[in-house]
């Protein structure tokens, strides 16, 4: 309702007080988690082979960036969106797959995405998405492991019980990226190490 009537004040708001309060669903899964998954799945409409991979609610979240330039939320949401275009553009097979034209504009979406990420760093990584992004950037880069791993550190450092970081990262680790079963399980392990004292094991069940 608010992204239909433009109310930039009121996705704010939401932002502000999911972050703050840490709630959480009954699930126990956070309500930012929510938040930021209904707003990425609303403002992705177009981003679609069937639509050309067009980002149509590009306009929309700028003017949400400049009535609300202290919020972190317009500036994730239009780098999630940037990260995902340029995966439509790819398009989901293996690399040696994807159309030769195709790898300069995947890779000008990701490039545009850090930029963004990096312009508002101070600013928006204080809501865990941020780097929930920023990992599904690197990972889209092709991003060494070790480089990956420091990231992970900083962004659990930061705040260690956000579910969707752990669950972005894990993908990058597995077989059909370039990873294994067994870095499965190894990080497995270390998102249930890193959020044991608020989650206890459950973290390694969720991932």
């Amino acid at each position: 309702a608010a992204i239909a009537s433009d109310d930039f004040a009121a996705l704010s708001a939401m932002e502000e007080d999911f972050r703050s309060s840490r709630a959480r669903t009954p699930s126990g899964t956070w309500k930012l988690a929510a938040y930021h998954a209904a707003l990425q799945a609303d403002l992705a409409e177009g981003i679609g082979p069937s639509f050309g991979c067009t980002y149509k609610k590009a306009d929309f979240v700028k003017r949400w960036a400049a009535a609300e330039p202290r919020n972190p939320a317009p500036f994730i949401t239009d780098a999630a969106m940037l990260l995902q275009q340029a995966w439509c553009i790819r398009g989901p097979g293996m690399a040696d797959e994807v159309a030769p034209d195709a790898w300069p504009r995947f890779r000008a979406g990701i490039d545009a995405a850090f930029t963004l990420l990096q312009k508002h760093r101070g600013m928006a990584s204080v809501d865990p998405e941020y780097y929930t992004v920023l990992v599904y950037m690197l990972g889209s880069q092709g991003g060494e492991k070790g480089l990956m791993r420091n990231l992970l550190d900083e962004a659990t450092a930061r705040e260690p019980d956000y579910h969707r970081t752990y669950f972005k990262a894990v993908w990058f680790h597995m077989p059909q990226w370039g990873g294994s079963y067994a870095e499965v399980e190894q990080f497995a392990r270390y998102a249930a190490e890193r959020s044991r004292r608020v989650e206890g094991d459950g973290m390694y069940a969720r991932v």
